[in-house]
């Protein structure tokens, strides 16, 4: 199976045995899905429209099915991006109802839905990569990095910022606010983010915090 193929199954019948078996060799011989992909995007196809029963039992692919226990299918596939398809598929067993024009309609209805769905999924599992390694990024710094909001609340420190909070040499954590060590220093501190944030024009405001002329910590007021 392609290596950035996602697969989730929620079915008895497609088992460790099956996943395995569809995985190892058969995703290259769906016969469904190499007939149903020159539709075209978005579409919703049915199995007998691909290939008739007849040929089916006679293809590599029914080998699959007999195990699985599917023979008649309603498929769709629509883009998520210009790398990524999603497909969907509802089996039913050997004998049973096809499926037929009136299904085609309602997955049609379905199917734009499942699509957002799809890119949703795409975007935060993309923004979830991106914070990860972001985050680690920060952590691995020499010099502390925490981001702080225009009313002194912590939204983030990094592991070395953190040490440097515990510390409390400099600054320190009060019910999840940052403020100075030093109580006398408190309006001061206050003073420097408010007007550091009032005079950013909606962007990023850095500020250091040196000690021996070394800067051990930044702050990202905005």
């Amino acid at each position: 199976m392609p290596q950035n193929a996602g697969l989730p199954i929620g079915t008895a019948n497609f088992d460790l045995k099956a996943r395995t078996a569809y995985a190892e060799y058969y995703h290259a011989h769906n016969a469904w899905y190499e007939r149903g992909w020159k539709k075209g995007f978005p579409a919703v196809v049915l199995s007998e429209e691909l290939l008739r029963t007849q040929d089916l039992m006679r293809s590599e692919w029914s080998d699959f099915c007999k195990l699985t226990g599917m023979f008649e299918m309603i498929g769709a596939h629509c883009l998520i991006t210009h790398e990524r398809v999603g497909t969907i598929g509802i089996h039913r067993p050997r004998g049973a109802r096809p499926f037929n024009e009136s299904d085609r309609r309602l997955m049609m209805g379905l199917l734009p839905h499942l699509q957002r769905l799809f890119q949703l999924q795409e975007r935060l599992g993309m923004a979830a990569a991106r914070t990860h390694l972001a985050m680690g990024l920060w952590s691995s710094l020499s010099i502390g990095l925490a981001l702080v909001g225009a009313d002194s609340r912590l939204l983030f420190a990094s592991s070395v910022a953190e040490n440097v909070l515990r510390q409390e040499h400099y600054l320190a954590v009060r019910e999840g606010r940052l403020c100075a060590a030093q109580v006398r220093n408190g309006p001061s501190l206050e003073r420097l983010i408010m007007t550091a944030v009032r005079t950013s024009g909606g962007w990023w405001v850095v500020l250091e915090v040196r000690s021996n002329s070394k800067a051990v910590m930044a702050l990202w007021c905005f």
